[in-house]
């Protein structure tokens, strides 16, 4: 979504390289089925934002991320609305 997007273009300051799981779509209006997605071998961690306020998207259940990948959630908008299970993130 557009925080996601936002947080990508920060990231590529800093890292040597930013992948995104799902190409960036014309409108952010819903999650790419995660069948879908293109994670990298070796990444150091997996980032996604919960709540994508400006078009009311949201991950109902946290992603699964593979055992060997750090999981990083931007949860600032939503991480008091509901019980979350905070071991699954970092």
């Amino acid at each position: 979504g557009t925080w996601s997007d936002k947080a990508s273009k920060e990231a590529k300051k800093y890292m040597h390289q930013v992948n995104l799981v799902a190409p960036k779509p014309q409108t952010f209006t819903s999650i790419p089925d995660r069948v879908n997605w293109k994670l990298t071998d070796g990444a150091d961690y997996l980032y996604y934002c919960a709540n994508e306020t400006v078009h009311g998207v949201e991950f109902h259940e946290t992603p699964l991320c593979p055992d060997d990948v750090t999981l990083v959630s931007d949860m600032s908008s939503n991480f008091l609305s509901r019980q979350i299970d905070v071991s699954k993130v970092a």
